[in-house]
């Protein structure tokens, strides 16, 4: 086992190639961290086996193209979710608002119609009127969508549907948001209850109602829907065996289920090749199990102490990872068991856990999330810090060589080298210097780094995705960093960023002027439209042109008007002279007039006419940030919230 660690850390074995493209882990009779899986795989669970790997082989022809890449690779082994859909709100105004989404959209995962990969955030368009829709709650799988509305209230889905994961009682994939109907009720057009969570896994879906019961869809392979069976089910069906549980947290893996009760107790179920559902087997399980915690020795009185503490613990959140679960208590403890070859659990070691197990943490936490292999927390003063596997940037720490057995603080703007910078509010930072440092790699690899960072921004949130991660800040700024490819990070471009990068800074988390017209046909309201207000802003600079273009034609015209009417008044004057040589008696009421008009155009730049219509503008400016994020395989969904000032 000590071999096959120390491959691991390495990164230099044909498994970690394998694993890193998420290939054969699940398949194989040898756990990734090197333990030997032979001794409890039973022949159903060879079946198991075998169902799945014609599941994978299936996805993987369906998908054609996706194979070409890493993202690819993770999408047909089933991508993670975001698993920060529960998160703690400290401030309910702050949910809530319009939708974007970027990246992977072959499926129409990111709601565009194109089915093209997306390069930066695009707004969704969902089939309501006018598109004035507020949204509370967004998850995404490995290549499908969930979101919760609030005005109008309905449960909306999109992306592939193979496997029923969109909960629309059959398997047609949507490029766009769908409302699901019927959801609890016989019949009819409408839901009879309302939801108020929403998380994806790679292939299956689940919801939670107000009232606490939880729903589950999609692929029920390994028993991961919890209806004791691994048949799929193609809409919401309710976990009978949660009946009268108030669910409170709940989280999807890549092929397992958890979720924490109001009593702060623990269920999982689907996929435990690894231990990730913490019953102290390796068995898997199609009904929710409560995890189980090791006897201690009787000899060792401080372990005999830490579990009894452990067994008390009041949990109030749950986070899957491909093949690991996190659970955070009421008392800001965090507890982990699964799969741990990165040191993905945070307890200081690369050995999987069948049992919960403690992160040795100082800290107060108040949130956490999982990647595939890697996961984070955030702490009740506004730090995140990371942990678990070490490449494409997912940890956010910038330049790491082993993976992180315990959590690290991400610091939350890296600056390395400055090759310019300008006055503008953002600037533009350009990455690290070696020897193989040219001009077209430096303008490849720049980034966009705030100048003006706020004074006390702190983490206000976390998320994690299959590769990569992201945090938002106090101030509402959005901050992604890992893997780049298919342009997921958000700053238009593929590469991977191991450190966190500010998406589109002049989009979010600034205060922006618009100037408006008081008697304005345009409602106000359409401000907090992203796409209005876009346009909104674009009318309002193509009119203030076309006015000076005018103002500028109209005064040309009267300089040469003017110009004609002199050149008039001095032949007729030379003319009168000429004719009249002995008659002085000139209308002195009309060289006033002249003079006076004259005197008018010479005093005056703008014609009457322009002056006239000259119009009055209010500032007003619109304070823009980002409130809820989900990260999946190889897309990414946010939400925005906007507020007027004037």
């Amino acid at each position: 086992m000590i071999s096959s660690v120390a491959n691991w850390l390495s990164c230099g074995s044909s498994v970690v190639d394998k694993w890193i493209f998420g290939e054969g882990e699940d398949e194989d009779t040898t756990s990734s961290s090197g333990e030997s899986n032979s001794d409890y795989n039973s022949e159903e669970e060879e079946e198991e086996e075998e169902e799945e790997k014609q599941q994978d082989e299936d996805s993987s022809s369906e998908e054609g193209e996706i194979n070409e890449k890493k993202k690819s690779s993770s999408s047909s082994s089933s991508n993670l979710i975001s698993n920060n859909n529960n998160r703690i709100n400290k401030d309910n105004d702050n949910d809530g608002g319009l939708v974007y989404a970027w990246g992977y959209n072959y499926f129409g995962q990111c709601g565009d119609k194109t089915n093209q990969t997306i390069k930066v955030p695009t707004s969704i368009l969902f089939p309501t009127i006018d598109n004035k829709i507020i949204i509370k709650q967004i998850a995404c799988g490995d290549s499908h969508s969930l979101a919760i509305a609030e005005q109008p209230y309905g449960v909306y889905s999109w992306g592939v549907n193979r496997w029923g994961q969109l909960g629309h009682g059959d398997q047609l994939n949507r490029n766009q948001p769908t409302l699901l109907s019927n959801i609890g009720s016989g019949s009819g057009s409408g839901n009879s209850i309302s939801f108020s969570m929403v998380a994806c896994g790679s292939q299956h879906s689940m919801i939670v109602s107000n009232y606490g019961e939880l729903y589950t869809f999609g692929c029920g392979t390994t028993g991961r829907l919890g209806h004791g069976d691994e048949q799929p089910k193609f809409k919401p069906t309710p976990v009978s065996s949660l009946v009268g549980k108030s669910i409170v947290s709940v989280a999807a893996g890549v092929m397992h289920s958890s979720c924490v009760d109001s009593n702060g107790k623990i269920y999982s179920w689907g996929w435990n090749r690894y231990g990730q559902l913490g019953n102290g087997s390796v068995k898997s399980q199609t009904l929710p199990t409560p995890p189980k915690f090791q006897n201690p020795k009787l000899s060792d009185i401080q372990q005999q102490q830490q579990q009894h503490h452990l067994m008390k613990l009041n949990f109030i959140k749950v986070v899957c990872g491909k093949n690991h679960t996190l659970a955070l208590s009421s008392s800001g403890e965090v507890v982990g068991f699964g799969f741990n070859a990165c040191g993905q659990l945070g307890n200081g070691n690369h050995m999987d856990q069948l049992y919960p197990v403690k992160i040795e943490f100082n800290e107060h936490v108040i949130d956490i999330a999982s990647g595939y292999y890697h996961s984070l927390c955030l702490t009740d003063n506004g730090e995140a810090y990371s942990w678990g596997y070490m490449s494409d940037g997912s940890l956010g720490l910038g330049e790491v060589y082993t993976h992180q057995t315990k959590p690290k603080l991400i610091p939350l703007v890296h600056i390395r080298h400055c090759f310019t910078d300008s006055n503008d509010a953002f600037n533009e930072i350009y990455g690290r210097q070696d020897e193989n440092t040219t001009q077209e790699t430096i303008d490849q690899h720049k980034l966009y780094l705030s100048k003006k960072y706020s004074v006390g921004d702190t983490v206000d949130m976390i998320s994690a995705g299959a590769w990569n991660s992201a945090i938002i800040t106090s101030s509402g700024k959005l901050f992604c960093f890992g893997f780049g490819d298919t342009y997921r990070n958000g700053n238009q471009s593929e590469f991977d960023q191991d450190m966190p990068i500010i998406v589109e800074p002049t989009k979010w988390g600034l205060e922006r002027p618009f100037n408006i017209k008081e008697d304005t046909d345009i409602p106000l309201n359409c401000i907090i439209e992203q796409e209005k207000e876009r346009r909104l802003l674009k009318l309002r600079k193509k009119q203030l042109k076309e006015q000076k273009e005018k103002e500028r034609k109209d005064k040309e015209e009267i300089n040469l008007t003017t110009s004609n009417f002199e050149n008039n008044l001095i032949i007729n004057e030379e003319i009168q002279n000429n004719n009249n040589s002995n008659n002085n008696n000139i209308d002195s009421t009309n060289l006033n007039n002249i003079n006076n008009i004259n005197n008018n155009i010479n005093n005056n730049n703008e014609s009457p006419n322009i002056i006239t219509n000259k119009i009055n503008l209010n500032n007003i400016k619109v304070y823009s940030r980002v409130t809820n994020i989900s990260l999946g395989g190889a897309h990414v969904i946010i939400t925005v919230k906007n507020k007027l000032k004037k």
